[in-house]
């Protein structure tokens, strides 16, 4: 019995270090990750598959979202405005090639065989958005005629930035065996300081084409550009850097 006894203790002791480092390792891989998203402004290549800080739409403006404290003095709220305001932050947009809602070509991004180049033609508004809804419960409304229907009850969330306020027009000379296995995998990184970030608060009324009861939360942002680089998603090769002034 006792050396069946230690055996259980040693096997569980095994189990023990073995699950404690299997933890560690993925805390390690997890830390890792997270410092590998971070670039300078000076890099000449990027991660592979690079998004920036598309993720992180909500929490940034969250904390960009500035309302001066009860307690807290003009003096500290100037310094965490000026913080802020004066914080950079790097988004990705993939160029449209074919918008399959309305069955057309965008043309943001194509190739022209004539010259060898990667055309990328951007309009003024390019967005960045997390939309989703917390709901909590649901219920049969019946409207005036009568007609029932399942309402959900919840809050609406609507997160926003828009990356640029000017064109971008630019021609990316690449030959065409190299541009036939990487033009689907061009995306603009944006490096923008924001501005002017509103908030508001809404009450929603359910309808049969919006069967939704509750709240509406919207939080947008402007954002003045710094820089743009046009690069490649799959390998994090950066193709040309845009500096604006």
């Amino acid at each position: 019995m006792k050396i069946i006894s230690a055996l259980l203790g040693a096997v569980i002791l095994i189990l023990v270090l073995t699950t404690a480092g299997i933890a560690a390792s993925i805390k390690a891989k997890t830390d890792n990750s997270k410092a590998s998203r971070i670039i300078n402004i000076d890099a000449d290549r990027l991660p592979k598959r690079y998004d920036g800080d598309n993720s992180r739409v909500v929490e940034i403006l969250t904390i960009s979202y500035l309302q001066k404290g009860e307690f807290e003095t003009n003096d500290a709220f100037a310094k965490r405005t000026e913080a802020l305001e004066n914080k950079v932050y790097v988004f990705s947009y993939k160029p449209r090639r074919f918008d399959e809602l309305d069955g057309i070509w965008k043309k943001e991004l194509y190739y022209d065989i004539e010259v060898n180049s990667v055309r990328i033609r951007l309009d003024s508004i390019k967005i960045v958005e997390k939309l989703w809804d917390d709901v909590r419960g649901s219920y049969i409304g019946q409207n005036a005629f009568g007609v029932n229907k399942s309402i959900r009850k919840g809050t609406r969330n609507r997160y926003n930035i828009t990356l640029t306020d000017k064109p971008f027009d630019f021609d990316l000379q690449m030959e065409p065996a190299k541009a036939k296995i990487t033009i689907d995998n061009i995306r603009i990184l944006y490096w923008v300081k924001l501005r002017d970030v509103k908030g508001r608060k809404d009450t929603i009324s359910p309808s049969i084409d919006n069967p939704f009861d509750g709240e509406y939360i919207e939080c947008e942002s402007l954002s003045t550009t710094i820089e743009m680089w046009i690069y490649d998603f799959n390998t994090g090769e950066i193709f040309k850097k845009v500096k604006f002034e």
